[in-house]
């Protein structure tokens, strides 16, 4: 990636099935003021920088530490893309991640360990639960609001945000 380009904004989305694998799209925006990625498309070499992009993002989410009901869950990145939004200034990366988890009837937990860091950009992240189960307690970094029916959380933070290396959704399925 150029130095010159710099990410602005970030959205996540998990969405977890009744049989608990869970599928999380992650989609950084980045401002490309000189054309970086604009010039590796009209050269045909933006397949390449996606594939070196992929391999960064997975050994990022290889060094996380991520539970689903105490047993470890390895996600991996099954897809992704780059795409020009209205301008060639302004690219998104998206990646689709997939990792499944023994669920129960009663109380589950979800909890991510990684290495703590001030955020660079602002970002929202979106649980979407399957109607009927219930988010408990929710601790991460940012600021958050439960919605719908009690099974999808919403979560923000802003730019400068300790991130705490730590998050855990409780949740109650019936």
């Amino acid at each position: 990636m150029s130095e010159s380009v710099r990410p602005i904004h970030a959205q996540e989305y998990f969405t977890v099935s009744t049989d608990g694998e869970v599928t999380q799209i992650i989609t950084f925006y980045y401002h490309d003021p000189e054309g970086y990625y604009r010039e590796l498309a009209e050269e045909g070499r933006i397949g390449k920088e996606l594939d070196k992009m992929v391999i960064n993002m997975q050994s990022f989410l290889d060094e996380e530490r991520i539970y689903i009901n105490e047993r470890r869950v390895r996600p991996e990145v099954v897809g992704a893309d780059l795409s020009f939004l209205g301008s060639p200034e302004i690219v998104s990366a998206i990646f689709i991640i997939k990792f499944k988890g023994t669920i129960q009837k009663g109380i589950n937990v979800y909890e991510d360990h990684y290495e703590p860091e001030i955020t660079e950009y602002g970002y929202e992240i979106y649980w979407v639960f399957p109607l009927g189960w219930k988010i408990l307690d929710v601790e991460m970094a940012g600021d958050h609001e439960i919605i719908g029916d009690g099974n999808i959380l919403v979560v923000w933070a802003e730019e400068g945000t300790n991130t705490g290396g730590h998050e855990r959704i409780m949740f109650y399925v019936p």
